[in-house]
């Protein structure tokens, strides 16, 4: 904080913040198990809605105060005060804040199996209630040692930076290091990161753009009145604390009730249904409110109705996760922080052209849809994510004679996500195009012809899905197994296609908006290679087998090539014809008469297709 007011160049600029990120990082996950770690279920929502408060809070505190400090002392020592701030702050968490990681010192105790010799009561014994013996012989509890005492710590032993036990772990640090990345694959916490971020991005959305609109006709408002605007923002929160917080946790209770007393993490979720309501209305208010120049107090409105739904969005996704993963909670945090910052980093670049471009009636009404079909996403884990964090933390642990039986669920979920977002997608490049009054060309035309082909290939999945898909083959018939292998070539061909397509559109949306004839052609040998391989995967996913019936009758005479090698040389190829038209439009991108940030930024959104 103290080197940004003098940083002279963007290398320096960019610099300080890595060196800010670094030692700042830590802070993005520590409150939150903290929190965890001192209260319990009933209580955590209420806490966590404390910790958003003062998190979403002091973003909404910052430009009130910093707007004065401008006006008066110069925008350097709105840095200044940062950095004094952060000091005393740093001072009073070293001498006064009590750590909250303990490790319990613990005995094994378990139920001891008595072994009879009379009649009847041998080893050989196997009755209802010597089973229940060993049963709960090796079910052992974890109690404290009645005969340990611990004596209370100094105040020098309690300001220790570490202990001899937290460094004796017998996990190595790659592999700590690498856990996070790992958790992307639970449900649960991929949605609570993308919850967490998309409410987030609009924050962004209302930072980058109340300047521009507060300051302008016309509203003119100085920078000092900019910033006393998010008083609006503020009362919006302490509202959003409360709704989150004590009342979010006395709806958990009244539902853990109607259930006999069991309390399901997905309980917390029903209260996303205010913000399906909230965010579309307060963007919609403040963009075409400022599009036909409303009166200043609308705007402060919007302005209270996002301040809100910034805390319950903050709240709801932290206390959905650690419900779901309390084992897990400080990894499961780093990787919802990594989602949620990869989110905001990315939409901060994009929303200033963004608005400039299509203008603020247009950029906040797709803004409005878009922020309702994300929220939308918590009623699919209303409806299944129950069972998701289940059989994760089966997995997780280990459990003796677990097996994932019935992969079902878990097949309607994937295809129904993924094809809501597909058709999401699909309808906001169409709406775009409508609100700029816009011809649909040939890219446009075939991603919706894609979309449809895909449509017919989810009906090719829950063909399989009704021959078996999701159950393993003893639970099946052999009649059911032979229609299952006929639908998946049969969809494996589609699929193909399918690909075939979407590269297509991305192709010819290239040929369109670059008019340099060397990447045309590019775009052409391209374009001929998508086929030839499109070509090629269909003759070896048919013929695979000669005779083609030896797939589903391996008994038949004949002979079938390497599948595994055949699915491995598929993904391969699949993987770099996606690299190959990703990264043709870099170069031509470098070589625009643009800003270096600008050039990145449009280099993250053509790469989001790696995602």
């Amino acid at each position: 904080m103290l080197w940004a007011p003098y940083a002279t160049s963007n290398g320096q600029w960019i610099a300080n913040k890595v060196i800010q990120g670094i030692f700042g990082a830590p802070i993005e996950s520590l409150c939150e198990i903290s929190i965890a770690d001192v209260y319990f279920t009933h209580e955590r929502g209420k806490n966590v809605a404390l910790y958003a408060l003062f998190l979403a809070g002091s973003n909404f505190v910052a430009p009130v105060i910093s707007g004065f400090i401008n006006d008066g002392q110069g925008w350097q020592w709105v840095l200044h005060w940062c950095a004094i701030f952060n000091g005393i702050a740093f001072v009073i968490v070293f001498l006064f804040m009590e750590e909250t990681n303990y490790r319990r010192k613990a005995q094994v105790v378990g139920a001891g199996v008595e072994h009879h010799s009379g009649p009847g009561q041998g080893p050989e014994d196997t009755s209802e209630e010597n089973a229940m013996k060993v049963q709960s012989a090796e079910n052992t509890d974890i109690t404290p040692r009645s005969n340990y005492f611990s004596s209370k710590k100094s105040y020098l032993e309690k300001l220790k930076l570490l202990r001899r036990q937290d460094l004796q772990s017998s996990v190595p640090l790659t592999n700590m290091i690498m856990r996070p990345f790992l958790y992307f694959s639970f449900p649960a916490v991929a949605f609570s990161g993308f919850m967490y971020g998309a409410v987030v991005c609009y924050f962004n959305v209302l930072n980058a753009t109340a300047s521009l609109i507060l300051s302008g006709h016309p509203y003119n408002f100085s920078s000092s009145i900019v910033g006393l605007s998010y008083v609006s923002c503020l009362i919006g929160v302490l509202i959003g604390t409360y709704f989150s917080g004590p009342l979010g946790d006395k709806f958990v209770l009244w539902k853990a009730r109607r259930n006999n007393g069991i309390m399901e993490p997905e309980y917390r979720l029903w209260l996303y249904t205010a913000l399906i309501i909230v965010i579309p209305a307060s963007m919609i208010l403040w963009g075409v409110g400022a599009a036909h120049q409303i009166h200043w107090v609308g705007l402060m409105f919007a302005m209270g109705g996002l301040g809100a739904s910034l805390t319950i969005g903050c709240q709801l996704p932290i206390s959905y996760c650690i419900d779901c993963y309390r084992d897990l909670g400080a990894d499961a945090i780093v990787t919802v922080i990594l989602i949620r910052n990869t989110m905001s980093f990315a939409v901060s670049y994009g929303v200033t052209p963004w608005v400039t471009n299509m203008g603020y009636q247009n950029a906040f009404l797709v803004a409005a849809f878009s922020t309702l079909a994300q929220q939308s996403l918590f009623l699919v884990f209303i409806r299944w994510g129950h069972s998701m964090p289940l059989e994760e933390q089966a997995r997780r642990n280990g459990l003796r004679g677990y097996a994932s039986a019935n992969l079902q669920p878990w097949i309607v979920q994937v295809i129904a996500s993924v094809t809501a977002l597909a058709v999401v997608a699909v309808a906001l490049r169409l709406l775009s195009r409508r609100l700029k009054q816009q011809q649909l060309w040939w890219d446009d035309k075939m991603i919706v012809f894609s979309l449809c082909w895909y449509l017919v290939i989810v009906g090719f999945c829950f063909g399989m899905y009704s021959a078996g898909l999701g159950l393993h083959a003893d639970e099946t018939n052999q009649r059911d197994i032979v229609i299952l292998i006929k639908w998946l070539v049969a969809a494996e061909v589609l699929y193909v296609w399918n690909l075939a397509w979407t590269k297509t559109s991305i192709l010819l949306m290239y040929y369109r908006i670059f008019h340099v004839t060397s990447f045309k052609r590019v775009a052409w040998i391209v374009g001929t290679f998508v086929w030839l391989w499109v070509v090629t995967i269909t003759f070896l996913s048919i013929f695979i087998c000669l005779p083609v019936q030896k797939l589903w009758y391996p008994e038949l005479s004949g002979r079938c090539i390497n599948q595994f090698a055949t699915w491995i040389s598929n993904a391969v190829s699949t993987i770099l014809t996606d690299l190959m038209i990703l990264v043709m439009p870099l170069p031509q991108i470098w070589r625009l008469q643009l800003k270096r940030m600008e050039k990145v930024a449009l280099t993250v959104a053509f790469g989001l297709g790696l995602l």
